[in-house]
């Protein structure tokens, strides 16, 4: 959840701003997407749009009506699309897969009245170099195995608030190793495992996160541990993983801020391999039956801002009798 906030902050950075403001030589269209009512039916606002329009983004501030327009996919957009806080209804048309020259980013956000499924031609937007972002509306159905395709993807790949179901593509993370910035699956009904192919997000930088999934099964891969870019969160919060904490997550040692393993169905001890850690902000491994004794090596890398936390474990043994710790924040030592 934290993460995600941080991810909001990032996206609101790049949306600022209204779209373009020339105009074309044409009398009957215009490049300038901001000259229709902001009320009205949604397509009858695109009619007026010339074919070279390259972005496009509308918000709360627009209060159109009907459906998205299959029209959208005949525009020639090369920088984004975004479409957020509408009461637009209808589905997601096919046609937003023929925007095959967009390489910045499409965001579907808080569409409430939207519903159909993930189009799978959106596996065909293959120059879209930064964002994938589709979160908080009613769509269902599941992850298109087709966005396997979107191998150029570098800044973000979000699915959240979703009420998708089925598996993630067992392939994915091998097909998005450019991602440098954010994977994010939170607040969906997929099942199945966290496939290892994750592992290969070997330029993942920011954050990953998989948060409130309940159907998930299957353990944290170990090949997570080789996320060795990742330096801002890994949060796998409120998901029925089973089996143990892998050794090999201690291998992040250019993690710097979160590091949170929260409601999981995880068993065995807490490997000292985490000592190799340098979280500075939250630290935190809740609300599971983890066992054993508290690692005395954890207490000699902990540098905390903000919190570090054991909580509803069922550890034995003494944290304070054998380490020292500096917490500047919040410690929870309740096992």
């Amino acid at each position: 959840m934290i993460a995600m906030m941080l991810f909001v902050i990032v996206v609101l950075s790049l949306s600022t701003g209204a779209a373009g403001s020339s105009s074309s030589s044409s009398s009957s269209c215009t490049n300038d997407t901001t000259t229709c009512a902001p009320s009205g039916p949604l397509s009858a606002c695109v009619a007026t749009w010339c074919p070279t329009v390259s972005t496009v983004y509308l918000d709360s501030s627009n209060a159109f009506t009907g459906t998205i327009p299959p029209s959208l996919g005949s525009l020639a957009l090369r920088v984004r699309l975004e479409l957020l806080d509408m009461d637009l209804t209808g589905t997601l048309p096919s046609s937003l897969g023929s925007l095959s020259n967009l390489s910045s980013r499409i965001i579907l956000e808080n569409l409430p009245h939207v519903t159909g499924t993930l189009p799978s031609s959106l596996g065909s937007l293959t120059a879209l170099l930064g964002a994938l972002v589709v979160q908080n509306m009613p769509i269902a159905g599941t992850i298109p195995n087709s966005v396997v395709s979107l191998s150029n993807l570098q800044s973000a790949f979000v699915l959240q608030g979703l009420n998708l179901t089925g598996t993630i593509p067992t392939a994915l993370g091998l097909a998005m190793s450019n991602l440098q910035n954010y994977v994010f699956m939170q607040d969906l009904d997929i099942s199945g495992t966290l496939p290892s192919s994750f592992g290969s997000l070997w330029r993942l930088a920011e954050v990953f996160s998989f948060e409130r999934l309940p159907y998930m099964t299957g353990t944290i891969p170990p090949s997570i541990g080789s996320l060795t870019a990742l330096t801002s969160a890994l949060e796998l919060e409120e998901v029925p993983f089973t089996g143990t904490i892998p050794s090999s997550l201690g291998s992040l040692s250019s993690l710097h801020s979160l590091f949170v393993l929260r409601e999981l169905n995880l068993t065995g001890t807490i490997p000292p391999s985490l000592s190799s850690l340098h979280v500075g902000e939250l630290f935190a491994i809740q609300d599971m039956p983890i066992t054993g004794t508290i690692p005395s090596v954890l207490g000699s890398f902990i540098r905390m801002n903000t919190a570090f936390a054991l909580e509803g474990l069922a550890l034995t043994g003494s944290f304070f009798a054998t380490t020292t710790i500096v917490c500047l924040g919040i410690c929870i030592i309740i096992v």
